[in-house]
C-alpha cells in the first residue's frame, strides 16, 4: 500500500489481486467535518447519489429532526420503530408480540414508501428491554419475513423510546 498528498486529498494505492493492479481509493479532509472516506475511484460516479426521504404519512407526524427511513441509490434505512399508532400512542401496551406486530407494519409501511418488502431486508437490528420478549419477536418476525432470513443483532437495553415501549428495531434493505 502506498500513500501519496496531495494538499487536502490522501490517494491510497491498494493493490487488487483481482485487478492485478493498483486500486485508488481516496480520502478527502474537511476541515469542519473531520475525515470522510471515499469510493474506489473505479466506481465511483461524478453525479450525486439521489436520496429519498420516506415518512409514509399513515405513520403520523415525526416529533423529532428526522425521517422514517431514506433510500439512497439501492439501498434504505429505516429508522427505528416502536409499536405505537399514528398518534404516537403505545399499541398493546404491556404485550411484547402486540408492539412486535405493530411495529413491524410501520416498517412494513416505510418499507413500501421506497419501493421495498421485506424480502429485500438484509439486516434486522432490535432493541428489547428485556430478553422475556425474545420469543414474541421472532413468532412476529417469522409471520413478517417468511421464509426470508435477514442478519440479525439483538441487543438488551435499559430503556427505549417512546415511554412504555417494550422495544423498537430498525432495518436495512438492499433492492435489487
Amino acid at each position: 500500500m502506498r500513500a501519496v498528498d496531495n494538499a487536502r486529498n490522501l490517494t491510497i494505492l491498494d493493490y487488487d489481486l483481482l485487478s492485478a493492479g493498483p486500486v485508488p481509493w481516496t480520502i478527502t479532509t474537511y476541515a469542519d467535518f473531520g475525515l470522510s472516506i471515499g469510493q474506489n475511484s473505479k466506481s465511483r460516479r461524478n453525479e450525486p447519489m439521489p436520496k429519498q426521504f420516506l415518512n409514509p404519512p399513515q405513520l403520523g407526524a415525526l416529533d423529532g429532526p428526522y425521517s422514517q427511513g431514506v433510500r439512497a441509490g439501492n439501498t434504505m434505512w429505516v429508522s427505528a420503530q416502536a409499536g405505537i399508532d399514528a398518534a404516537g400512542r403505545i399499541v398493546g401496551a404491556g404485550d411484547p408480540e402486540a408492539q412486535c406486530r405493530a411495529l413491524f407494519q410501520r416498517i412494513g409501511a416505510v418499507l413500501a414508501a421506497g419501493g421495498a418488502t421485506p424480502s429485500d431486508v438484509v439486516m434486522v437490528r432490535g432493541f428489547l428491554k428485556h430478553r422475556d420478549y425474545i420469543q414474541a419477536t421472532w413468532k412476529v418476525r417469522r409471520e413478517f419475513f417468511g421464509a426470508h432470513r435477514p442478519a440479525s443483532t439483538t441487543f438488551m437495553v435499559s430503556d427505549v423510546e417512546p415511554a412504555g415501549a417494550l422495544m423498537t428495531f430498525e432495518v436495512v434493505a438492499a433492492l435489487d
